[in-house]
């Protein structure tokens, strides 16, 4: 036990009244705490402990529904469920403690997590109690910097980007696998959305913005970089330019920089940016349209270039990216650029439990298929020795996309990593029901050694093959697979009957005669109507019922809840039952409002951010 944490829990026996001590506070906070005053107020992630671990739900979740739709929405209320529940006592003494102030306490669902703004005391008071596992300081999340930024002029089209034919994506295009159908994620510097080689394929073109798009530092609605970005030296071209690497594709031009040109992407503006936080963007990513009964939202992965420098192998980032996982949303991390010395690797991406965890990848020079000199190296600390970085991707001067209708040439594993990503949407085009677990086991089982003898701490299990990994993972045509792509339904409020138009989506084998009835109960909705039909669902295709489901909603229940119900989906040979699930107006609107005093102008949101960035 180090000096100071001995000193700081005397200091505890002094001044509080006589409890167990179970909390601890993370050795960054306890600096803080040893050199701030009485009433200074320090930013804090404050952990409670879990019943539910993300490692062992993601087994427990595959090996009992075989389809993902199921697995989230299964999966997502448990989170609500236990963490909301275990958050409550703590909470209603926060909000006491800050009645007379205006600072941020704010809980989260996807991890048993409070982010808040507390004094030294009452820091002390929290870390005595019983269901606080332990306090960190809130941590500096910066962007993994690439190494150039060189000016290009665009292509004529006539042919592929080597650093794309190097890994075979052309290959698989030609199979037919392009990305369709999948989502990609970034949490990055902004994206510049009007880009010819981005506009068309994001998300927020289907007509909803806020689950395309996330943007708290800024509240715009339309995808935008970020140059005032609120830090010295942010890097205003990534965002855009990691995302290029992933889908980017101009319709006109022709001119193609991406793995995956038919996905579509969405992206969260939180890195490098002031005034947002990472557990925001990752609940924000886990249900973009706050709809659990919807899974087109959901990315199938988010890309990450960020991470923190020196704070060894704690747990403030592990349970996001675990629970996410659940979810059935693949994390790819760049490994860094703090190569070539040995254990380079940032927290989270340095964690290896096993050949899948926090998957990182390093960066190799496409020229000569070596490892480049900068790209961070393992072996990882936690725990020691264990073999990192997971895989490896080109990532030396690769041209994408950049602001303004521009590209432009960077290099570095934040090159790397979205290259590893666009594979992720070439893999759930083939196997939407394909596990986390299984599409990064295809990833590195189809790796391409280099003539090296792998797994190493340079290049991890090899080098992507997009056409060798598509093939390592088995699809998923043998048997139907009838999931509800969504329920249109005007907003519910208590005492209302709600009409909805169901919508059904076959990622499997065609089905006929297919139908879906209401089978379930809910003491807070009365059916009316309960049985609609489809007729056949090929396979790919989505479907509208041709009667409405009619449910009447009791005037009793509580706004800002969300109901749910059995849905049994049949079809000739075939049964699933799933859950419909009605959210009761009024749901909060994200807004902000700024008080401006002429030379001060200070805004305050309702979604957890404040001061927000400059210029507001």
């Amino acid at each position: 036990m180090r000096l100071r944490q001995i000193v700081l829990y005397l200091i505890l026996a002094m001044i509080l009244p006589v409890v167990g001590f179970t909390g601890v506070v993370s050795p960054e906070l306890e600096d803080i705490l040893s050199e701030s005053t009485h009433d200074a107020l320090i930013p804090v992630w404050i952990y409670l402990p879990s019943s539910l671990d993300g490692k062992n739900m993601s087994k427990n979740m595959a090996a009992n529904f075989s389809k993902r739709a199921d697995r989230y929405r299964e999966s997502i209320q448990l989170f609500k469920a236990n963490h909301i529940s275990a958050q409550e006592s703590l909470l209603q003494y926060l909000n006491n403690a800050n009645q007379k102030s205006e600072r941020k306490v704010k809980s989260h669902w996807l991890v048993n997590l409070i982010e808040a703004e507390l004094t030294k005391r009452e820091i002390f008071e929290i870390a005595a109690r019983s269901d606080v596992e332990i306090i960190y300081l809130e941590p500096k999340i910066v962007s993994i910097m690439p190494e150039d930024a060189i000016k290009a002029v665009p292509s004529e089209a006539t042919s592929v980007e080597f650093n794309l034919t190097y890994i075979n994506a052309h290959t698989a295009w030609a199979a037919g696998y392009t990305g369709a159908g999948s989502v990609v994620c970034s949490f990055d510097t902004g994206v510049d959305g009007d880009h010819p080689a981005l506009e068309n394929n994001w998300k927020g073109q289907d007509g909803d913005s806020l689950a395309s798009w996330f943007d708290p530092a800024k509240n715009q609605l339309a995808p935008h970089h970020i140059p005032d970005c609120g830090y010295t030296g942010c890097n205003t071209n990534h965002g855009t330019h990691t995302m290029g690497i992933m889908v980017g594709h101009d319709d006109i031009g022709g001119d193609t920089v991406g793995v995956a040109p038919g996905a579509q992407w969405i992206s969260a503006a939180v890195i490098d940016v002031a005034g947002t936080s990472i557990v925001d963007a990752f609940e924000w990513a886990a249900d973009p349209d706050r709809n659990p009964n919807t899974l087109d939202d959901v990315p199938d992965v988010i890309n990450h270039s960020w991470g923190v420098i020196g704070i060894d192998c704690q747990n403030l980032f592990y349970d996001l990216i675990d629970n996410s996982e659940v979810l059935g949303i693949v994390n790819i991390f760049s490994a860094g650029n703090e190569g070539s010395s040995v254990s380079t690797i940032r927290n989270p991406a340095d964690r290896a439990l096993d050949s899948l965890d926090c998957f990182a990848v390093g960066n190799i020079n496409q020229t000569n298929s070596t490892i480049y000199s900068s790209s961070s190296r393992g072996p990882s600390l936690c725990p020691i020795g264990e073999i990192k970085p997971n895989i490896s991707a080109p990532g030396v001067s690769i041209r994408s996309t950049i602001p303004n209708d521009n590209y432009g040439s960077m290099s570095g594993t934040s090159m790397a990593a979205p290259h590893v990503s666009g594979l992720v949407a070439l893999l759930r085009q083939k196997n939407p029901n394909a596990t986390v677990d299984e599409i990064k086991t295809a990833i590195l089982v189809s790796a391409d050694d280099m003539g090296q003898s792998v797994p190493n701490n340079d290049i991890g299990w090899g080098r992507i093959d997009c056409m060798e990994a598509l093939n390592a993972l088995s699809g998923t045509n043998t048997d139907p697979n009838v999931k509800v792509y969504a329920f249109d339904h005007a907003p519910v409020s208590p005492g209302d009957t709600v009409d909805g138009s169901l919508l059904l989506t076959n990622l499997g084998q065609t089905v006929t005669s297919v139908s879906a009835t209401i089978t379930g109960s809910n003491d807070a909705l009365t059916v009316l109507s309960g049985t609609t039909s489809f007729g056949t669902i090929a396979e790919g295709d989505t479907v509208r019922a041709g009667t409405d489901l009619r449910v009447a909603v009791d005037d009793t229940v509580t706004v800002g809840s969300i109901l749910s119900i059995d849905l049994t989906i049949n079809g000739t040979g075939y049964t699933n039952t799933v859950k419909l699930f009605f959210l009761v107006e009024p749901l909060p609107n994200r807004s902000f409002v700024t008080h401006n005093v002429g030379n001060i102008g200070f805004s305050l949101s309702n979604f957890g951010t404040f001061g927000l960035g400059p210029n507001d």
